[in-house]
């Protein structure tokens, strides 16, 4: 898993990116780099492909079919993330596309984009000058790397808090009869433990029955959250909710439980929450730990 942030010149006083065209950007910039891969990563979900890397090629292979894509893209102005909360530079002529890959495969991409970055990008009819790019093992706000692993293997070897506070930095939904805009932990650890089984190898899952239990030792403990948009996605536009949920295992819960807690905050990091996280919605930071890179 990684995570990296081009900087582009771009007027962020004019009006507002659109999901659809940060999508459409990544796209563009990997099908430059690789038109096989992009092929592979774009497909039909009920067709999916699995890129996978060898060496400095790539090739697919058929695999089952996934619900979920393996990245997720975000783009806006830059901001601060202080103990006020989120301060924006509105003033700011340097606007961010935020990109995360869940499979080594794009996460292997995502960095030889970060080593050969394009001059211009094109958001909508935009064109955008990339003046800078953050890749790990940078230090920044929304960059890191880690592999499943190693997630697990951080927090089984250590005495863990049983809260972790999320903080939701852009429009959050999920699925449901009518849209649903509260960070319940059903909604929020379904949609990552989800995510976690489709992506994570064998060496990195929870075991079978683990969901059931997990969700009901764990509870929302105190939450600030504000209903904004619409997100102008180009075909659709959505609210959300924005804001932070603190989350906390019941006493008495067990070791696993626990130490998942802190797994699955960390994995949020890269993954997103909920719906259309590959057009900027969902994206999550764990406020007590911040980025996690990879360990050596």
């Amino acid at each position: 898993m990684s995570s990296v942030v081009f900087e582009f010149t771009a007027d962020a006083r004019d009006a507002a990116f659109r999901g659809d065209q940060a999508h459409a950007c990544l796209m563009d910039m990997i099908r430059a780099l690789d038109p096989k891969a992009a092929d592979a990563i774009h497909g039909p979900l009920t067709q999916s492909s699995r890129v996978v890397a060898t060496g400095a090629e790539l090739d697919t292979k058929a695999e089952q079919p996934r619900g979920h894509r393996p990245f997720t893209v975000w783009v806006g102005p830059r901001f601060h993330l202080g103990p006020e909360g989120v301060s924006f530079y509105p003033d700011d002529d340097h606007c961010w596309l935020r990109l995360t890959g869940l499979s080594d495969a794009v996460s292997s991409i995502l960095a030889r984009l970060a080593k050969s970055p394009p001059s211009m990008v094109r958001l909508g009819e935009r064109r955008c000058r990339v003046s800078c790019v953050f890749a790990p093992p940078v230090d920044h706000l929304w960059v890191g790397a880690s592999t499943f692993d190693e997630l697990r293997s951080r927090w089984s070897r250590r005495s863990v808090p049983r809260s972790v506070r999320l903080v939701f930095l852009s429009p959050t939904t999920f699925k449901g009869d009518a849209p649903v805009r509260f960070p319940e932990v059903g909604l929020v650890f379904k949609s990552l433990l989800r995510h976690w089984k489709e992506y994570a190898p064998p060496s990195a899952q929870f075991p079978d029955g683990f969901e059931e239990s997990f969700l009901s030792s764990v509870h929302e403990d105190g939450y600030e959250i504000y209903t904004v948009g619409p997100l102008d996605l180009g075909k659709d536009k959505r609210r959300g909710f924005v804001g932070t949920c603190t989350y906390s295992a019941d006493f008495g819960a067990s070791p696993s439980v626990q130490s998942a807690l802190h797994v699955l905050a960390d994995f949020a990091f890269y993954a997103g929450v909920g719906l259309k996280t590959t057009m900027g919605m969902g994206q999550v930071l764990c406020e007590e730990h911040g980025p996690r890179r990879k360990q050596e």
